[in-house]
């Protein structure tokens, strides 16, 4: 699990545009809308396909991207979760999840951000749609006057792994699988 700690003084320096000019192209975020739903279950199928050539103890449903777009569909309604998309002239080139946590009993502070899921469209040859999406979901978290955000990224993704060090992460605990 990696976590982000904003300081105050980092907060005012983070990139607030969302928008990545690029010649004619440039990726805009906002709010995902149930017409995404169809568009972000590909990228997240697709991503999961993939993890599960790494992680042989992810296994999928056949009914699993329909699951995922359930649940998703529900969070787009639950005050403590946000959800956006990134698009570039009309094409869905990613997604981001983020919910606010409750900490563990006693702990300071006693809420979190979390970044439930992150997926960006690999054939999109142009970088910057994660950035753009991580940056929207801090300064919501920072707007909800929460100052930490975990993120759980599988120990066999050295590429997603890569993408949250060079955002700031640290490695902050170990989640371990145990089949019984």
């Amino acid at each position: 699990m990696l976590a982000i700690r904003e300081q105050a003084n980092q907060r005012s320096s983070r990139m607030s545009s969302s928008i990545i000019p690029g010649g004619n192209h440039s990726i805009q975020i906002r709010a995902a809308a149930k017409d995404d739903l169809p568009g972000m279950a590909a990228i997240w199928h697709e991503k999961t396909l993939l993890q599960q050539q790494f992680a042989p103890n992810l296994r999928l449903l056949p009914d699993a991207r329909d699951r995922w777009s359930q649940a998703v569909g529900n969070w787009l309604e639950m005050p403590d979760h946000r959800v956006w998309v990134g698009e570039d002239q009309g094409v869905l080139t990613g997604y981001l999840i983020a919910q606010i946590q409750d900490s563990p009993p006693g702990w300071d502070p006693p809420r979190h951000g979390a970044i439930v899921d992150l997926g960006v469209d690999m054939h999109i040859t142009r970088g910057g749609t994660g950035k753009l999406l991580l940056t929207t979901a801090l300064d919501w978290f920072w707007e909800q006057q929460l100052r930490y955000s975990l993120s759980a990224v599988l120990c066999t993704q050295p590429v997603e792994q890569a993408f949250w060090r060079s955002q700031g992460t640290i490695e902050w605990q170990n989640v371990l699988w145990l089949t019984l």
